[in-house]
């Protein structure tokens, strides 16, 4: 089975930082073998780095190679769900960029198309491969801090177009996206995922959107409020425009809070005590880490059938999540969160 032979398909921005050199370090688990790409910029990139490869002009005659085992999906989000069917139709793994799917309707049929494969799916949301979220998972489970009530998160950035070094706010796909949201849909999934790790699924939303420009996306900054079974709540706030500074995460409990970073977590008791716990060194030693620990994991479960940290039902969900808050920007109410 070993090495297995992969297929890659839109080998731009994120096949190139950052699964490229991650793959290349893994030769006794993957080789790369094959690949699709609609841009010539991208094929000869990939052709200089791989130059045994095969290119397929069509990335539906790619999957059905037997030179291939399992395609590597790294689309503009469009692409994500047609690619991920195709290679699940042709008994391929596949290891997709997330989100996913446009749509919970996609999602769905995604995961009954792979009920019928011989084929699994992985996502690739590196994020969550760190024992670091079971920590801080202990931590409320355990009650530390007392029960857990509600978390304050803001995550503020700045995607300016006319100064991007990595080409992600120039990227076409993104300024005239196929998909709701604009970049809550794109960089916000990440945390989407995370907040399904620790918190559960969130079962309603309300939220409010506004944009200042047209020409990126359909929004730049949007507020969410969660409701969980429990009765707890989520206050998160994410724009692309209105700069990074002042960000936080904030889970609050009964007896105290965490503040919360990528790489550290600081709990504070209602009676001053504090007590800090370093995950790494700094943001960047962390997340390094994370795409080698992904597909080393990947490896591991097809070796043993085991099911990965974020699997692809959890991935349905964190979509739907996202749909129903597209659906209350628009309609101005709570919307349930169902599949």
């Amino acid at each position: 089975m070993f090495p297995l032979k992969l297929g890659v398909v839109g080998p731009g921005i994120m096949w190139r930082d950052p699964h490229k050199v991650t793959l290349q370090a893994m030769p006794d688990e993957f080789q790369i073998t094959a690949f699709s790409a609609r841009s010539a910029p991208s094929r000869e990139a990939f052709r200089a780095d791989f130059p045994k490869a095969r290119f397929f002009e069509h990335y539906e005659e790619l999957a059905r190679s037997p030179e291939v085992d399992a395609l590597v999906v790294t689309t503009p989000i469009p692409l994500n769900g047609p690619v991920t069917l195709a290679g699940l139709r042709a008994g391929k793994h596949v290891f997709v960029e997330k989100p996913f799917a446009t749509s919970t309707a996609q999602a769905c049929e995604i995961m009954e198309a792979e009920k019928n494969s011989r084929g699994r799916v992985f996502i690739l949301e590196n994020l969550l491969y760190t024992p670091r979220w079971d920590e801080v998972k202990t931590l409320l489970d355990g009650r530390r801090l007392g029960d857990f009530a509600m978390f304050d998160r803001v995550s503020h950035g700045f995607m300016d177009m006319a100064n991007d070094p990595y080409g992600f706010a120039n990227t076409a796909w993104r300024v005239d996206s196929g998909f709701p949201l604009g970049p809550l849909f794109d960089g916000g999934i990440h945390e989407v995922a995370l907040m399904q790790q620790l918190f559960g699924r969130p079962q309603s939303v309300y939220a409010t959107g506004q944009n200042w420009r047209p020409e990126h996306g359909e929004y730049d900054l949007i507020n969410m409020l969660f409701g969980y079974r429990g009765g707890q709540t989520g206050c998160w706030s994410f724009s692309s425009l209105l700069g990074g500074r002042q960000n936080h995460f904030v889970i609050r409990c009964t007896e105290g809070l965490i503040v919360f970073d990528y790489y550290r977590c600081t709990l504070q008791w209602r009676d001053g005590r504090e007590e800090t716990l370093e995950f790494a060194p700094d943001a960047g030693a962390f997340f390094k880490g994370l795409n080698p620990a992904m597909w080393k994991k990947f490896a591991d479960c097809l070796r043993t059938g085991e099911a990965p940290p974020y699997t692809p039902r959890e991935s349905v969900w964190d979509v739907a999540t996202l749909e129903a808050v597209e659906r209350s920007i628009k309609t101005k109410t709570r919307v349930d969160i169902c599949v």
